[in-house]
């Protein structure tokens, strides 16, 4: 397949540090394009569902699209994107994820690519965020439920 069919599709605003990070190290062509999902309510931590925030990229038709994205919990919102991207026909679709958190798993997926499996804990930080704060940490630590 021709380099120029990739497309690597972080996840806003979550998956854009890993993503930025990520893509500094993929030494060939490929083009980047973004989409912004939702599926957390302020600080809740119980899923309800993914939202889309935007539009889709439009060109993914016989392309390669890869998502990005800093965790994989609930699964939601992969399989948003996993099915709104099929309806486009992509030539394939694979995801990566910086971390897999499994025993939250309500959706029907699992990521092509994780760096790594955690607890159930609430993580924070490298662009993991709780009430949209702590992105900005250079590490990835569990947030204690006094802090919650």
């Amino acid at each position: 397949s021709h380099p120029d069919r990739i497309v690597l599709m972080p996840v806003m605003t979550g998956g854009m540090v890993f993503a930025a990070d990520l893509i500094r190290h993929i030494p060939i062509k490929l083009s980047l394009d973004v989409v912004s999902v939702s599926s957390y309510a302020g600080a809740v931590t119980e899923s309800r569902g993914a939202r889309l925030k935007g539009a889709l990229p439009t060109n993914l038709a016989d392309r390669h699209v890869v998502v990005i994205d800093d965790i994989l919990d609930s699964g939601q919102t992969l399989a948003l994107i996993r099915d709104m991207v099929g309806e486009q026909g992509p030539a394939s679709f694979r995801t990566c994820v910086m971390l897999d958190k499994s025993e939250r798993r309500v959706a029907d997926i699992s990521a092509d690519y994780v760096g790594f499996e955690i607890p159930d804990e609430f993580v924070v930080g490298y662009g993991l965020d709780y009430d949209g704060f702590y992105r900005n940490l250079p590490d990835i630590v569990a947030l204690s439920e006094e802090h919650q």
